[in-house]
């Protein structure tokens, strides 16, 4: 069974291997004490008798694996769940073999959660906290004359000609420039494609 994890065969007092070191044993006639244990499965004990150029085979896939039920409970609603990459459509605890899993969460608006977890006991909840994504813009301002100093949601940031990359929504900007009046917008609004603003001074 190549579900059991950390497989180990023992068989009576003086045969002890890994499972996946062994296929094939040649024992004495008579009866015989088979021992199976593995991280993810419960002890499996079997006596097998034998008789002369008598061949037994054991299945093992007859051993039950561990499983437990996995609550997923993230800080949103409305997403799409992927265990191991596959669309899980119940919000049920999952019944899950013991063993590591990846879970994905998928949200318009927020940055996919990907993360590992591993199911080593009955019960376990998962509380996967998604972020809000950012979306940004490029703001580029210009203006006649350059070299006005530039701010932008009340700091200063720099002389025009001037471009950055803001947070997509509204901001306000303000130019000064020695000679000039001071100019100020207080809804500029940034797009995914960004925005440009030529802004032509007058003199006081």
């Amino acid at each position: 069974n190549n579900k059991i994890k950390n497989g180990i065969i023992e068989i009576d007092t003086n045969i002890y291997k890994k499972l996946n070191d062994i296929d094939t044993v040649k024992l004495n006639e008579g009866v015989h004490k088979i021992v199976v244990k593995g991280t993810n499965i419960e002890s499996f004990t079997k006596e097998i008798t034998l008789a002369i150029n008598e061949k037994v085979s054991l299945d093992l896939n007859e051993v039950p694996i561990k499983a437990g039920k996995v609550t997923i409970r993230p800080n949103v609603d409305d997403y799409a769940l992927y265990i191991n990459g596959n669309l899980e459509l119940s919000r049920e605890p999952l019944e899950l073999e013991y063993g590591s899993y990846t879970v994905e969460i998928v949200k318009y608006g927020y940055i996919t959660y990907t993360s590992r977890f591993t199911v080593d006991s009955p019960e376990k909840i998962i509380k996967p906290n998604l972020t809000k994504e950012v979306k940004m813009g490029t703001l580029t301002v210009n203006s006649n004359p350059s070299g006005a100093n530039l701010m932008i949601n009340g700091a200063s940031v720099g002389m025009t000609p001037y471009s950055c990359d803001l947070v997509q929504g509204q901001h306000s900007i303000t130019l000064k420039k020695d000679g000039y009046k001071d100019i100020t917008i207080d809804s500029i609004y940034i797009s995914e494609q960004g925005a440009t603003y030529n802004v032509e001074l007058q003199k006081e």
